[in-house]
């Protein structure tokens, strides 16, 4: 467990020096190794030096103060495609890109993000080819509310 001390500190660390990225999880795990584990994004993505510098600034900082005591091992990356948003931002972060959205009733919309408001996302509804003696397929924008969506993750197309 990471204490709310030094999660702040990271993050007061990051926003500082590099406020374009913002944190999407962070989190030690104990095992036979400790890892902390920190995931940061960016809009349009962000890249492996990026990252880099991170882990030498969030590395330097907990060494010169001391505060984690035991031995661990540092991992800085980006959230990875395909996992599941953990914040809001990221939904900003990912606009453009396709997104597979469950929403909490268990329907499941795929589209690309086109916006992104206060409480709701615009997705762009996939065109269908209509088979015989089958409706018309629905058309316009998908909106969703932010609190009926239970989970969305970029998906590939």
């Amino acid at each position: 467990m990471l204490s709310t001390e030094i999660q702040e500190r990271i993050s007061d660390l990051i926003s500082a020096q590099f406020p374009e990225l913002f944190i999407v999880d962070m989190n030690m795990t104990r095992g036979k190794y400790a890892v902390l584990g920190i995931k940061v994004e960016k809009d349009g993505g962000v890249t492996l030096d990026e990252c880099m510098h991170v882990s030498r600034a969030v590395g330097m900082m907990l060494e010169e103060k001391n505060l984690i005591k035991s031995a661990y091992r540092l991992e800085v990356s980006s959230p990875g495609v395909g996992k599941p948003f953990k914040v809001r931002r990221q939904y900003q972060a990912n606009l453009g890109r396709h997104l597979s959205v469950q929403t909490v009733e268990g329907e499941t919309f795929k589209g690309k993000l086109l916006q992104v408001e206060d409480s709701t996302l615009t997705l762009e509804r996939p065109e269908k080819k209509k088979k015989k003696k089958e409706a018309a397929p629905e058309t316009g924008p998908i909106i969703l509310e932010f609190d009926q969506v239970q989970s969305a993750k970029v998906i590939i197309v």
